[in-house]
Protein backbone atom coordinates (compact mmCIF):
# COMPACT_ATOMS: atom_id res chain seq x y z
CA UNK A 1 0.00 0.00 0.00
CA UNK A 2 2.62 2.66 0.94
CA UNK A 3 4.50 1.74 -2.13
CA UNK A 4 0.94 2.51 -4.39
CA UNK A 5 0.37 5.74 -2.45
CA UNK A 6 4.15 6.88 -3.33
CA UNK A 7 3.19 6.07 -7.05
CA UNK A 8 -0.01 7.55 -6.87
CA UNK A 9 2.26 10.53 -5.07
CA UNK A 10 4.77 11.11 -7.77
CA UNK A 11 2.61 10.43 -10.73
CA UNK A 12 0.25 13.53 -9.98
CA UNK A 13 3.42 16.03 -8.34
CA UNK A 14 6.00 15.34 -11.20
CA UNK A 15 6.78 18.79 -12.47
CA UNK A 16 7.30 17.05 -15.74
CA UNK A 17 3.60 16.28 -15.60
CA UNK A 18 2.12 19.27 -14.04
CA UNK A 19 4.46 22.58 -14.04
CA UNK A 20 4.99 24.67 -17.12
CA UNK A 21 8.61 24.68 -18.75
CA UNK A 22 9.98 27.40 -21.40
CA UNK A 23 12.50 26.06 -23.11
CA UNK A 24 14.57 27.77 -25.88
CA UNK A 25 16.79 27.03 -28.79
CA UNK A 26 20.35 28.97 -29.60
CA UNK A 27 18.94 30.76 -33.04
CA UNK A 28 19.76 34.34 -32.95
CA UNK A 29 18.37 37.31 -32.94
CA UNK A 30 15.12 35.02 -31.74
CA UNK A 31 16.68 33.80 -28.68
CA UNK A 32 20.66 33.39 -27.78
CA UNK A 33 23.06 33.15 -25.54
CA UNK A 34 24.89 37.09 -25.92
CA UNK A 35 28.83 38.35 -24.93
CA UNK A 36 27.72 38.41 -21.55
CA UNK A 37 26.64 34.78 -20.70
CA UNK A 38 23.23 36.47 -20.68
CA UNK A 39 20.04 35.38 -22.49
CA UNK A 40 18.76 37.46 -25.15
CA UNK A 41 16.94 37.56 -28.47
CA UNK A 42 14.10 39.42 -30.24
CA UNK A 43 11.61 36.47 -29.33
CA UNK A 44 12.80 35.87 -26.08
CA UNK A 45 11.77 39.59 -25.15
CA UNK A 46 8.22 38.70 -26.26
CA UNK A 47 7.89 35.75 -24.52
CA UNK A 48 8.82 37.87 -20.97
CA UNK A 49 6.38 40.68 -21.98
CA UNK A 50 4.10 37.80 -22.22
CA UNK A 51 5.03 36.26 -18.97
CA UNK A 52 4.97 39.56 -16.94
CA UNK A 53 1.60 40.00 -18.18
CA UNK A 54 0.80 36.94 -16.61
CA UNK A 55 2.97 37.28 -13.52
CA UNK A 56 4.55 34.23 -14.54
CA UNK A 57 8.16 33.49 -13.34
CA UNK A 58 9.04 29.84 -15.16
CA UNK A 59 12.54 29.94 -15.66
CA UNK A 60 13.57 30.11 -19.61
CA UNK A 61 16.31 26.78 -20.27
CA UNK A 62 18.24 26.77 -23.38
CA UNK A 63 18.70 23.20 -24.92
CA UNK A 64 19.74 21.93 -27.92
CA UNK A 65 16.76 21.83 -30.68
CA UNK A 66 16.15 18.17 -30.99
CA UNK A 67 15.94 17.57 -27.33
CA UNK A 68 13.51 20.27 -27.00
CA UNK A 69 11.53 18.55 -29.97
CA UNK A 70 11.81 15.38 -28.26
CA UNK A 71 10.17 16.84 -24.86
CA UNK A 72 7.47 18.70 -26.72
CA UNK A 73 6.46 15.32 -28.37
CA UNK A 74 6.30 13.79 -25.56
CA UNK A 75 5.00 16.30 -22.01
CA UNK A 76 2.27 18.82 -21.52
CA UNK A 77 2.43 22.22 -20.60
CA UNK A 78 6.13 23.29 -21.89
CA UNK A 79 6.64 26.22 -23.87
CA UNK A 80 9.51 26.31 -26.95
CA UNK A 81 10.89 29.67 -28.60
CA UNK A 82 10.52 29.60 -31.22
CA UNK A 83 9.94 27.22 -34.46
CA UNK A 84 9.22 27.40 -38.15
CA UNK A 85 5.24 26.87 -38.43
CA UNK A 86 5.52 23.85 -42.06
CA UNK A 87 2.05 21.65 -43.11
CA UNK A 88 3.91 18.59 -41.53
CA UNK A 89 4.04 20.13 -37.85
CA UNK A 90 0.41 21.73 -38.02
CA UNK A 91 -1.01 18.97 -36.02
CA UNK A 92 1.57 18.67 -32.91
CA UNK A 93 1.64 21.87 -31.27
CA UNK A 94 -0.38 24.50 -30.24
CA UNK A 95 0.69 27.57 -32.26
CA UNK A 96 0.41 30.76 -29.59
CA UNK A 97 1.66 33.19 -31.68
CA UNK A 98 3.48 34.47 -34.62
CA UNK A 99 6.52 36.52 -34.18
CA UNK A 100 8.67 36.29 -36.77
CA UNK A 101 9.06 35.68 -40.67
CA UNK A 102 12.80 34.71 -41.86
CA UNK A 103 14.55 33.73 -45.03
CA UNK A 104 15.63 29.75 -45.41
CA UNK A 105 19.45 30.55 -47.63
CA UNK A 106 21.60 27.92 -49.34
CA UNK A 107 25.26 29.51 -48.44
CA UNK A 108 28.12 28.51 -49.97
CA UNK A 109 31.87 29.56 -49.52
CA UNK A 110 31.92 32.85 -51.84
CA UNK A 111 34.64 32.50 -54.82
CA UNK A 112 33.49 28.32 -54.83
CA UNK A 113 31.42 27.85 -58.78
CA UNK A 114 28.28 27.12 -57.56
CA UNK A 115 25.05 26.95 -60.35
CA UNK A 116 21.91 26.46 -58.32
CA UNK A 117 18.58 27.23 -59.85
CA UNK A 118 16.25 24.41 -58.50
CA UNK A 119 16.18 21.86 -54.92
CA UNK A 120 17.12 19.36 -57.53
CA UNK A 121 20.28 20.52 -57.94
CA UNK A 122 21.11 20.70 -54.32
CA UNK A 123 20.94 17.00 -54.54
CA UNK A 124 23.83 16.44 -56.42
CA UNK A 125 26.04 18.19 -53.86
CA UNK A 126 28.31 16.04 -51.74
CA UNK A 127 27.04 17.18 -48.66
CA UNK A 128 24.91 20.32 -47.16
CA UNK A 129 25.15 21.29 -43.82
CA UNK A 130 22.04 20.98 -41.03
CA UNK A 131 20.98 21.11 -37.66
CA UNK A 132 20.17 18.14 -35.77
CA UNK A 133 16.38 18.66 -35.12
CA UNK A 134 16.02 21.60 -37.16
CA UNK A 135 13.01 22.33 -39.46
CA UNK A 136 15.50 22.84 -42.31
CA UNK A 137 16.91 19.31 -41.71
CA UNK A 138 13.23 18.28 -41.68
CA UNK A 139 12.35 20.28 -44.23
CA UNK A 140 14.63 18.62 -46.64
CA UNK A 141 14.27 15.25 -45.33
CA UNK A 142 10.87 15.05 -46.70
CA UNK A 143 11.95 16.53 -49.60
CA UNK A 144 14.04 13.20 -50.08
CA UNK A 145 17.39 14.91 -49.58
CA UNK A 146 20.48 12.02 -48.75
CA UNK A 147 23.18 14.63 -48.88
CA UNK A 148 22.57 16.05 -45.37
CA UNK A 149 25.11 16.38 -42.60
CA UNK A 150 23.70 16.92 -39.49
CA UNK A 151 25.30 18.77 -36.47
CA UNK A 152 24.14 19.97 -33.57
CA UNK A 153 24.85 23.45 -33.53
CA UNK A 154 24.28 26.06 -36.55
CA UNK A 155 28.04 27.60 -35.30
CA UNK A 156 29.27 24.25 -36.48
CA UNK A 157 28.04 24.74 -39.20
CA UNK A 158 29.79 27.24 -40.70
CA UNK A 159 32.90 26.75 -39.15
CA UNK A 160 32.62 23.38 -41.00
CA UNK A 161 31.40 25.44 -44.45
CA UNK A 162 34.55 27.62 -43.82
CA UNK A 163 37.27 24.78 -43.40
CA UNK A 164 35.59 23.36 -46.83
CA UNK A 165 33.92 20.48 -44.89
CA UNK A 166 30.37 20.49 -46.24
CA UNK A 167 29.79 22.36 -49.86
CA UNK A 168 26.97 24.31 -48.56
CA UNK A 169 25.17 25.36 -45.33
CA UNK A 170 21.00 26.11 -44.97
CA UNK A 171 20.47 28.63 -42.93
CA UNK A 172 18.90 32.54 -42.46
CA UNK A 173 21.17 36.02 -42.40
CA UNK A 174 20.62 36.75 -39.28
CA UNK A 175 21.40 34.24 -37.72
CA UNK A 176 24.71 33.68 -39.94
CA UNK A 177 25.53 37.34 -39.51
CA UNK A 178 25.51 36.92 -35.63
CA UNK A 179 27.80 33.56 -35.53
CA UNK A 180 29.92 34.76 -38.27
CA UNK A 181 30.69 37.77 -35.91
CA UNK A 182 31.27 35.92 -32.81
CA UNK A 183 33.61 33.40 -34.56
CA UNK A 184 35.78 36.33 -35.94
CA UNK A 185 34.58 35.41 -40.32
CA UNK A 186 32.86 38.24 -42.43
CA UNK A 187 29.71 37.96 -44.00
CA UNK A 188 31.07 38.22 -47.05
CA UNK A 189 33.33 35.00 -46.56
CA UNK A 190 29.63 33.49 -48.09
CA UNK A 191 27.19 33.42 -50.65
CA UNK A 192 23.79 32.75 -50.44
CA UNK A 193 23.28 30.86 -53.57
CA UNK A 194 19.48 30.04 -53.64
CA UNK A 195 16.77 30.73 -51.35
CA UNK A 196 14.51 27.55 -50.00
CA UNK A 197 11.51 28.85 -48.27
CA UNK A 198 9.71 31.70 -46.47
CA UNK A 199 9.31 30.92 -42.94
CA UNK A 200 6.81 31.97 -40.37
CA UNK A 201 8.21 31.69 -36.78
CA UNK A 202 5.84 30.72 -33.86
CA UNK A 203 5.98 30.49 -30.02
CA UNK A 204 4.89 26.61 -29.73
CA UNK A 205 3.34 24.67 -26.44
CA UNK A 206 2.95 20.72 -26.71
CA UNK A 207 0.58 18.89 -27.40
CA UNK A 208 -1.99 17.61 -24.59
CA UNK A 209 -1.24 21.13 -22.27
CA UNK A 210 -3.66 22.42 -20.58
CA UNK A 211 -6.24 24.07 -22.24
CA UNK A 212 -6.87 26.90 -19.81
CA UNK A 213 -2.57 27.62 -19.63
CA UNK A 214 -3.06 27.53 -23.44
CA UNK A 215 -5.82 30.31 -23.75
CA UNK A 216 -4.04 32.49 -20.83
CA UNK A 217 -0.58 32.55 -23.04
CA UNK A 218 -2.45 33.43 -26.02
CA UNK A 219 -4.36 35.87 -24.46
CA UNK A 220 -1.31 37.62 -22.92
CA UNK A 221 -0.04 37.78 -26.41
CA UNK A 222 -3.28 39.77 -27.78
CA UNK A 223 -3.00 41.52 -24.95
CA UNK A 224 0.49 42.75 -25.88
CA UNK A 225 -0.47 43.27 -29.41
CA UNK A 226 -2.87 45.71 -28.26
CA UNK A 227 -1.52 47.64 -25.91
CA UNK A 228 1.41 48.38 -28.15
CA UNK A 229 4.27 46.57 -26.28
CA UNK A 230 5.01 43.99 -29.07
CA UNK A 231 5.29 47.48 -31.37
CA UNK A 232 7.50 48.43 -28.86
CA UNK A 233 9.56 45.52 -28.74
CA UNK A 234 9.67 45.13 -32.91
CA UNK A 235 11.02 48.60 -32.95
CA UNK A 236 13.94 48.48 -30.72
CA UNK A 237 14.98 45.01 -31.54
CA UNK A 238 15.11 46.67 -35.56
CA UNK A 239 17.07 48.96 -34.46
CA UNK A 240 19.52 46.83 -32.56
CA UNK A 241 19.88 44.64 -34.82
CA UNK A 242 20.71 47.18 -37.49
CA UNK A 243 23.42 49.74 -35.67
CA UNK A 244 25.22 46.29 -34.34
CA UNK A 245 24.68 43.58 -37.32
CA UNK A 246 23.46 45.49 -39.74
CA UNK A 247 20.37 43.42 -40.40
CA UNK A 248 17.63 44.89 -42.48
CA UNK A 249 14.15 43.83 -41.59
CA UNK A 250 10.67 45.32 -41.48
CA UNK A 251 8.12 45.53 -39.55
CA UNK A 252 4.38 44.38 -40.73
CA UNK A 253 1.57 43.15 -37.85
CA UNK A 254 3.63 44.54 -34.93
CA UNK A 255 6.77 41.47 -36.24
CA UNK A 256 9.45 41.88 -37.38
CA UNK A 257 9.70 40.25 -41.44
CA UNK A 258 13.57 39.68 -42.33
Amino acid sequence: MRYLLFVLFFHFSSPTAQELRIYAVDEPPAAYINQYEQQDGYVLAIVKAMQKELSNTTPILFIPEGRALTIMAREPNVILIGISRTPSREHHYFWLAQVMVKKWQVYALSGVAMNIDTLDDLKVLANIGVVRGDVREEWLINRHFKNLNSVTLHKQNIQMLKLGRVNAIVYDEQGLRFHANTLGFRLGDFTPVYTVNMAPVYIVMSKYSNPTLVKNWQQAFKTISKNGELQNISEQWQTKLAQKYNMTSEIRNNILVF
